[in-house]
């Protein structure tokens, strides 16, 4: 569906369940991507929860892949209408972190929400702990907006949430300098 050569987005098919139920289980991919308590679910609980999930035009889930194989996945979802805000987020499979998937995921997931969708600010949050996530994010344009202190409990201890967020305008002038270099 979006594509820069070599990292794709796709919409999500049944099939991608499997491989998203092993990372929202592991223990390392959950204290990076989710402040809630990992708590235990059961094959039948994450399919029927994935199922149930919002099926509109303003709540995107998308595949990521890699050379056609399944490396991760991402959502955009519109919080805001009149405001033209949304949320994105995003998950990699262990084996697929530290090779700018991540960055060039949310690039990607970027070019859609502003030259496709017409939004005007996308933002996730992050712990302060995902130091990684934190880096491929401001590499795609993302900066810091806000800091909850210890708003979390993550793995036997509070961590900060860290708001993150491009608008529009930062976007275009990104690709302006992306075009010229």
């Amino acid at each position: 569906m979006f594509a820069d050569g070599e990292i794709a987005l796709r919409p999500l098919v049944p099939d991608d369940l499997p491989a998203r139920y092993a990372w929202r289980i592991d223990t390392q991919t959950h204290l990076i991507s989710d402040s809630r308590p990992l708590l235990p679910i059961t094959w039948e609980r994450f399919v029927e929860h994935q199922s149930g999930r919002v099926k509109s035009p303003d709540h995107e889930d998308f595949t990521i892949t890699r050379g056609g194989q399944q490396v991760g996945y991402c959502q955009l979802v519109l919080y805001d209408n009149l405001a033209r805000s949304a949320m994105l987020g995003i998950s990699l499979a262990p084996d697929a972190r530290g090779q700018h998937i991540g960055r060039r995921a949310c690039e990607l997931l970027l070019d859609h929400a502003f030259r496709d969708r017409g939004l005007h600010r996308v933002w996730l949050g992050t712990s302060s702990i995902n130091e990684a996530g934190q880096r491929a994010y401001r590499a795609a344009g993302f900066i810091e907006e806000t800091r909850e202190r210890e708003r979390s409990w993550v793995d036997g201890r509070y961590v900060d949430e860290i708001r993150m967020g491009i608008l529009r305008r930062e976007w275009e002038a990104r690709r302006g300098e992306h075009a010229q270099g």
